[in-house]
């Protein structure tokens, strides 16, 4: 038997959360350098790439994409020769 203290509690306030649909498409289509993608889950992913230059050129791509009033929409982990990227 296994137990865990998860639980979900009610949040008070509508909530939206974004997923990219073509992750490929996408960081081809804005000039993210990569070997492969990982969607997961939920609004993140894990973007693999050649060597730890391309990971440092995809990272610094990924950061400059923002919303119009200026707010960044990736958050960044760089691991290495992979990213860890959270949407939003």
């Amino acid at each position: 038997m296994l137990v865990t203290g998860l639980h979900q509690d009610p949040y008070p306030e509508l909530t939206f959360y974004w997923r990219l649909k073509a992750h490929d498409a996408f960081l081809r289509r804005i000039e993210v350098p990569f070997l492969s993608v990982e969607p997961r889950m939920s609004r993140d992913f894990v973007l693999r790439c050649r060597s730890r230059e391309e990971a440092g050129t995809a990272e610094a791509r990924l950061a400059q994409v923002a919303a119009e009033d200026g707010t960044a929409l990736f958050s960044i982990d760089n691991r290495g020769e992979a990213l860890f990227v959270a949407l939003g």
